[in-house]
């Protein structure tokens, strides 16, 4: 969770610690709540020990590792303790900053759900913000011990600071929208795949002029672009045919990979696409855009019917009868 609200009377009573003042002097003058309730000694001490730590966690949000050594382990010398007091003066002028991506998770959320992230990977708040635009409402179940309480939690501290940190998509916190999603154009070396339902072809490299196109007065189609070429090959079988999803999952990754690795379109593909494809198969990468557990390819939010985040077109690379299979349907599709 954020640092503890740090007040003027709670800096005053750390300075006064660092000055060398007893504990009941503290206690009764700036800690007590009520006079005739002073915490002891044990219990001030505790309650400073506390100050100082979110003290501390203020000054690494600000990305002063110099004032958090400073104020949190004083020496015993007068000069010491004049730094560790500057220290706690210069923090008190700075208040506490908004979360940033690459600030570490154990900042901002308690530390046992730091520790459980931590341990799936999951090191700082730019993690965590792609693993759940990744993996939907259901981004808990890929970190072992974080249940769907505390992911609500997280993802209400994500969404309530997404200014600094980076929005998190309505498949995540489950707003309705008000339009039905559309994905963006597919653009070489950037963004990730989408089934073929929902992709949109750059008009750069849509295929309409592609240097393997016949002449319009000899096609024996209608289609314009790669992408009506593609789905009039489909229409061959029934959309709910097996044969029909096998090959439309061959096609898809074809398509969706000359666009965005090699920066081509489908129908000018050369020899040399061909061959390196043929290796990609074999190890899909990079692995975040290409490689997923299985997922629909489609959810519905807030009434809408949208392409999952958390599909992807490989659960890893191929075997190699899988390989020679994909190859054949290629052919057959570029014949």
């Amino acid at each position: 969770m954020a640092p503890t609200m740090l007040t003027r009377v709670h800096y005053a009573a750390l300075r006064a610690w660092l000055q060398g003042l007893p504990l009941d002097v503290i206690a009764g003058r700036w800690l007590a709540t009520d006079p005739d309730d002073v915490p002891g000694p044990r219990a001030t001490l505790a309650m400073l020990h506390t100050i100082r730590d979110a003290l501390v966690q203020r000054a690494r949000l600000h990305g002063r590792e110099d004032l958090a050594n400073a104020s949190a382990t004083p020496g015993r010398s007068d000069k010491s303790m004049d730094h560790a007091i500057e220290a706690v003066r210069c923090l008190e002028s700075m208040g506490t900053p908004q979360p940033l991506p690459e600030h570490d998770v154990g900042l901002w959320l308690a530390a046992p759900l730091a520790r459980r992230l931590r341990a799936a990977g999951i090191v700082t708040l730019a993690d965590l913000a792609a693993l759940c635009n990744q993996r939907g409402r259901s981004w808990w179940r890929h970190v072992p011990r974080i249940g769907p309480l505390a992911a609500e939690r997280i993802v209400q501290i994500l969404v309530q600071h997404s200014p600094s940190i980076g929005q998190l998509g309505a498949h995540v916190t489950g707003t309705a929208l008000a339009t039905p999603a559309v994905a963006a154009p597919l653009q070489a070396s950037s963004g990730a795949a989408v089934p073929l339902e929902a992709m949109r072809l750059p008009p750069t490299l849509d295929g309409a002029d592609g240097i393997n196109r016949a002449p319009r007065d000899v096609c024996m189609i209608g289609a314009r672009d790669d992408y009506q070429a593609i789905q009039a090959w489909l229409s061959l079988w029934p959309a709910d045919s097996q044969t029909h999803r096998a090959y439309r999952k061959e096609a898809e990754r074809f398509l969706a990979w000359i666009i965005l690795e090699r920066g081509k379109a489908f129908s000018s593909a050369l020899t040399d696409e061909c061959i390196a494809y043929r290796a990609f198969l074999a190890n899909p990468q990079p692995a975040a855009r290409w490689c997923g557990p299985r997922s629909a390819r489609t959810i519905h939010v807030g009434g809408f019917a949208i392409s999952n985040p958390a599909w992807r077109p490989f659960t890893g690379p191929l075997s190699s009868r899988s390989r020679a299979y994909s190859e054949t349907v290629l052919a057959s599709l570029c014949a």
